[in-house]
């Protein structure tokens, strides 16, 4: 069986790639304008672009069973960070597990033997056929309250000077320490897996804590 490498063409090429998030799974959906076409994916790291071209040997190096069959619904590393999957079924659908990666789509069409495969363009805004997976996390923070006594006086609620800060996160098993970080004054904590888990109570002085990423293209957190 043979591999023909294609520049993007519009008519043939996958020119668009979305997803949508549920249960831990994310459902990728390409878009091709010959619906002849499938999709083959290749996985890379959140934030990194792979050049079709500069690949294409590897790929196609270990596309092939030892039957000499196109290896087809299973992802196979071919480089470093890099793997990739040829969909059997004409779907523009895949349902794959939530990593933090980067998707690409690419179309390919099986003809007399050979396996055609159409590369994207990716620098075009209107034709972008890819997307990172990202990890949703929501947190709040609170005032923590204690009930304070008083002499002959009904007991009240009066602020602790702690807070509370809880977070929500479908992904945890995808969580890294560090991923996150609190400034507490002029000084930079790290979020713990145990922390995001559970929650951390930090003492307010004059501002409540401010919490940040600097791995935007893996985490995207939104206060609640």
């Amino acid at each position: 069986m043979e591999f023909q490498y294609y520049a993007f063409d519009r008519l043939h090429s996958m020119i668009s790639l979305s997803k949508t998030r549920a249960n831990g799974r994310v459902v990728l959906k390409g878009q091709s304008n010959d619906p002849e076409m499938k999709i083959m994916f290749i996985s890379s790291d959140s934030g990194t672009s792979v050049d079709l071209k500069s690949v294409f040997e590897d790929l196609t190096l270990n596309a092939l069973s030892a039957e000499g069959q196109l290896v087809v619904d299973n992802w196979t590393s071919f480089r470093p960070g890099l793997k990739f999957y040829f969909q059997s079924i004409q779907n523009t659908r895949c349902d794959v597990k939530s990593q933090l990666c980067r998707y690409t789509a690419f179309a390919y069409i099986l003809k007399n033997g050979k396996v055609e495969i159409y590369d994207c363009d990716n620098e075009s805004v209107t034709h972008r056929a890819y997307v990172d997976i990202t990890m949703p996390v929501y947190y709040s923070i609170k005032p923590k309250q204690i009930q304070k006594r008083k002499f002959l006086r009904a007991p009240e609620m009066v602020d602790s000077g702690f807070c509370e800060v809880s977070f929500e996160c479908e992904d945890m098993d995808l969580y890294q320490d560090g991923y996150l970080e609190y400034l507490c004054g002029d000084i930079a904590i790290p979020v713990t897996a145990d922390m995001l888990q559970n929650g951390f109570f930090v003492k307010v002085s004059k501002n409540e804590p401010e919490l940040y990423t600097k791995r935007r293209e893996l985490v995207d957190l939104k206060r609640r």
